[in-house]
């Protein structure tokens, strides 16, 4: 049994998770992938960000700016299922620190925010494609709820 915990352990889906959850003092392989088998995989959608909500960045990037705490939770999760797509295909996820103005087709997370950079460096607000975030359901489901409503329930 041990050997195919570790096994599971080591798999793609579970590494880092189990990993992280690992290095807190106490915490082994059991628990850890107790905690990672026993707990459903969130349903990933892919939620279409609105052209509105991508607001200028600096360094002429487009930036946005979840307003949920649940999104703003999600994004700043190391472990976070997270991808964001152009026309349905994803763009790369770079390091915050290797992403600059010559940067193509390109995201990238910096505290609870995400910078997106274009695949031919158009401004993505008008360039016609559509642009989505693929996260869990809830989080896409809060992120959609009018700006009165969410501000009402204090999401």
């Amino acid at each position: 049994a041990t050997e195919r915990l570790e096994e599971l352990a080591r798999a793609e889906r579970h590494r880092a998770a189990a990993g992280e959850m690992r290095s807190v003092p106490g915490v082994g392989l059991v628990t850890a992938m107790t905690f990672r088998l026993e707990l459903p995989e969130p349903q990933l959608v892919s939620w279409v960000i609105p052209s509105g909500r991508l607001a200028p960045a600096a360094d002429g990037a487009r930036v946005l700016r979840l307003r949920t705490e649940t999104g703003r939770w999600y994004v700043t999760h190391p472990a976070a299922a997270l991808r964001v797509d152009e026309d349905g295909q994803p763009l790369t996820e770079v390091p915050f620190s290797a992403f600059s103005p010559t940067t193509r087709g390109a995201w990238t997370r910096w505290r609870d925010e995400i910078l997106i950079r274009a695949a031919d460096g158009s401004d993505p607000r008008v360039n016609q494609r559509v642009y989505t975030l693929v996260v869990p359901a809830h989080v896409a489901w809060a992120e959609s709820r009018p700006l009165a409503e969410t501000l009402a329930c204090d999401l």
